[in-house]
């Protein structure tokens, strides 16, 4: 998840982390002191407005309840929808060296999260709707941190490496380059000799290596 910069959004949770440690505060003083000078109607109404309509305390026992007796499974739909997402994500990797942006650990964790998504339903069956949702759920996290912006197109390395293909594509033809125009001493192995060269001169071009 990206945490990027949204004034409407940044205003309003500004204003409610303010808005909750202030009634913190008058809380703390109420508790603590013999006196203060806010009275009892403000201090309730500022706890008012705080308060979350379900309770951490009922939120832990929903889902405390939800762990305990609900085992969803499944249903053949739903597999379905994982499969051709798994399928189709690991598809896009047209070059052996690059790494899959989905193995099969991550599916276990598509897996997962289905199942979490029917649990909150306390229902036992995982049905197509939350394979949907976790599907949903995963493509937009590779939208986010999967943009490369030189191209201003989804790279699925990014996700998984934190180095675009447009990069990783830069990097290697330089090597290349180099290792066809520049002797390598006999004291020096090939891929050291590259490096040492082409290094300082990504630097100079400053372009990260």
């Amino acid at each position: 998840m990206t945490d990027s910069p949204e004034e409407k959004q940044d205003e309003k949770v500004a204003e409610h982390i303010l808005q909750t440690n202030y009634a913190g505060q008058l809380s703390a003083q109420q508790g603590n002191m013999e006196s203060i000078d806010v009275s009892q109607e403000v201090v309730e109404d500022q706890l008012e407005e705080v308060t979350p309509e379900i309770s951490p305390k009922l939120l832990r026992k929903y889902i405390a309840y939800s762990r305990i007796n609900c085992h969803p499974r499944f249903t053949e739909e739903a597999r379905e929808k994982i499969k051709e997402f798994y399928v189709d994500i690991r598809s896009k990797v047209d070059n052996e060296d690059q790494p899959v942006p989905v193995s099969a650990r991550k599916l276990e964790g598509l897996v997962r999260l289905a199942e979490a998504s029917a649990r909150i339903r306390l229902s036992d069956h995982v049905s197509l709707e939350d394979a949907e949702r976790v599907v949903k759920l995963a493509r937009s996290c590779f939208r986010d941190i999967g943009i490369d912006p030189e191209i201003e197109e989804t790279d699925i390395e990014l996700v998984e490496s934190g180095t675009s293909n447009t990069h990783y594509d830069r990097v290697e033809n330089v090597k290349q380059l180099i290792s066809k125009i520049t002797p390598c001493p006999k004291n020096f192995c090939g891929l050291v000799w590259v490096q040492s060269i082409s290094k300082p001169m990504a630097d100079d071009m400053a372009v990260p290596f």
